[in-house]
């Protein structure tokens, strides 16, 4: 059951607030049979869910908790619909799991400033431009010339460089620095990112590696999230670029120069070295690697545990070390699977 000591509440709500709210982003497709009338407290999960509550069903692993839940609504898409206990109430959406999203932010927004705080122990430059609402926390340290958005919060002990741009309603956790950098707007950095540091370049050789200045930057675009304790290197003098809507999960290393375009998501635990361009829609497993210098078409997948050594084309499904073609990789398996299990017969 959510914990409303952590979460921000503001329930309850009738189903007719919860249908508009989802029809904002999609159809609900069963609107007619709906009795907006009923009242609901929260989302739960199925396991946890009473009368009062909306739930949410999609896999069909979990379908014995759906028959057995007390939930009083249940998000579904059509093809789950069939699953549904007769007495429950329904919500049918084309992307269900999207429509749950925006119920369990209905009841449970994203806190926003109200006021706008900068605590006592924080350190300012020169030259420092913050916007109204904006909250920095204890201990932050910001250099000369930073620009930070309205709407703006920044947790405890972080640190942003000179000339850094921040943009507006970005939560920025505590202890991330950010240093070459320009932020969008609508930016999540969890706790521990780092941003901007320099890149890994060396002019390697027989007398040592000497180090290569990283001259480039950090450029964000809008509605990004990068997870906790990820790394950000800039560029090396073009500028390494993480596009609009990208999703990065927590211990992700993203080499200089990469460029990432929109709505790339990257799972945790991967890295992508210098150089590297991710088109639009790629998808990346965790714990996987992408070499330098080559192209992921747009819609790439990359199982987790993969190691990319090579481009690939526009909506190609990749898996393996070296990654290959997926089904390609897969029937490979089968076949070691069928090799090793007869080896073991003869013997």
């Amino acid at each position: 059951m959510i914990d409303q000591k952590y979460h921000q509440y503001a329930g309850p709500f009738r189903l007719e607030d919860i249908l508009q709210h989802i029809e904002k982003d999609q159809q609900v497709l069963n609107r007619g049979e709906l009795d907006g009338a009923l009242e609901f407290d929260d989302v739960a999960s199925l396991a946890e869910a009473q009368q009062c509550h909306v739930g949410f069903f999609e896999n069909p692993k979990y379908v014995d908790q759906l028959n057995n839940s007390q939930a009083g609504c249940v998000i579904v898409s059509p093809k789950r619909r069939k699953h549904v206990p007769e007495g429950m109430a329904v919500i049918e959406l084309t992307d269900a799991y999207r429509g749950y999203a925006m119920v369990a932010d209905l009841f449970h927004p994203i806190p926003t400033p109200t006021t706008a705080s900068i605590h006592a122990t924080a350190v300012l430059g020169t030259g420092v431009v913050v916007e109204d609402l904006v909250v920095i926390g204890p201990n932050v340290v910001i250099g000369s010339h930073v620009m930070i958005g309205r709407g703006t919060v920044i947790g405890a002990n972080s640190v942003i460089g000179e000339r850094v741009t921040i943009g507006r309603h970005c939560n920025i956790g505590n202890q991330v620095s950010i240093s070459h950098a320009m932020i969008g707007d609508r930016v999540e950095l969890l706790h521990g990112v780092r941003i901007g540091q320099d890149g890994f370049g060396f002019a390697m050789g027989p007398k040592g590696h000497m180090k290569v200045p990283q001259l480039g930057r950090v450029i964000i675009q809008d509605d990004v999230s990068i997870g906790a304790n990820s790394c950000v290197d800039r560029g090396a003098g073009p500028d390494t670029v993480i596009g609009e809507g990208c999703k990065i999960d927590n211990l992700v290393q993203i080499g200089h120069n990469v460029r990432l375009g929109r709505h790339v998501v990257v799972a945790g635990m991967t890295g992508i070295a210098g150089s590297a361009k991710l088109e639009d829609f790629v998808a990346i497993g965790g714990h996987a690697g992408v070499a330098g210098h080559i192209t992921l078409g747009a819609g790439t997948q990359l199982a987790a545990f993969s190691a990319l050594m090579h481009e690939t084309k526009p909506r190609q499904r990749m898996a393996g070390i070296p990654a290959m073609d997926a089904r390609k990789f897969f029937k490979l398996q089968a076949m070691i699977g069928k090799f090793v299990s007869g080896d073991k017969n003869d013997n």
